[in-house]
């Protein structure tokens, strides 16, 4: 029998979708039947070729996570849960993969802010904002550290139900890059962590000041990404106005913070309470 046979054998539940007209993003209607019958598709499959051994056993809130990734799809679920053991693992090593990333476990490359949530922000459709800033890479960090960085924000944003459902809204602000600050292998070693492997939906990836030299690393990055998600990146030009703007339909002024918009950033405070949290 092949993997998923045990699972596909399974009668599932009808699925009904709907479509977000902002991307026409699919987006399952979550009955409780739905739920239950894909979870236990999901684990029959798990069952039938595990993922990592000293993975702690998934809660249904966890695994439903991967759920809404692949749409309620339970054998494509049961994938991306195992990649994302498999390349947890590479990342934390099999000491520390089976807890929780904490704020220690990547300090040094969330203190250099160059990706970070943004508290309480959320786009016009319910998803996460998330700011990249690559103006803040150290490319002298340990790639693995920054990295880690990137899992931490993204996991504590799929904290968030309807983050899991809609996706994120990445604000990327290219305005303080420079070229001396790429790092092709460290940009592909993410986008190699995050696809097939977090449970993350891209709902909207906004590139903000993008400057010349950006189309040929934008050529290398692009031939990395599927191309449902190449189509929800747009570049955004011009001065501050211009920019909000363009932003404006998909995040309110108040929920972006400045130079582009008006809301206060405490990216440390929000991290110092985490860190409470954590211990």
């Amino acid at each position: 029998m092949d993997r998923g046979d045990e699972a596909e054998e399974m009668v599932l539940p009808e699925l009904t979708t709907t479509v977000l007209p902002s991307n026409g993003q699919l987006l399952a209607i979550e009955t409780e039947e739905l739920v239950m019958g894909s979870l236990a598709a999901m684990r029959a499959n798990l069952k039938k070729v595990p993922a990592w051994s000293r993975a702690p056993p998934p809660t249904d809130d966890f695994l439903l996570m991967f759920l809404r990734s692949e749409v309620f799809k339970p054998h494509k679920a049961a994938d991306r849960y195992r990649k994302f053991w498999k390349v947890k693992v590479g990342l934390c090593g099999e000491d520390k993969a089976a807890f929780p990333i904490k704020v220690e476990d990547a300090r040094l490359g969330l203190d250099r802010e160059f990706c970070q949530i943004v508290p309480g922000s959320k786009d016009r459709e319910g998803r996460q904002v998330v700011l990249v800033n690559t103006g803040q890479a150290d490319k002298t960090l340990d790639r693995k550290m920054r990295v880690r960085a990137v899992w931490y924000v993204l996991l504590a944003a799929l904290e968030d139900v309807e983050t899991q459902r809609k996706g994120f809204c990445f604000v990327v602000t290219l305005k303080t890059a420079r070229i001396s600050q790429v790092d092709q292998k460290f940009n592909k070693m993410v986008l190699d962590s995050i696809q097939g492997s977090l449970p993350v939906r891209v709902g909207s990836m906004n590139m903000c000041y993008p400057p010349s030299f950006f189309r040929w690393i934008w050529m290398v990055i692009s031939t990395f990404l599927h191309e449902r998600v190449r189509a929800r990146f747009r570049f955004i030009y011009g001065e501050d106005e211009d920019v909000l703007e363009a932003l404006t339909g998909t995040v309110a002024p108040e929920n972006l913070p400045p130079p582009i918009g008006r809301k206060p950033l405490d990216f440390q405070g929000w991290l110092a309470e985490r860190q409470k949290a954590e211990v």
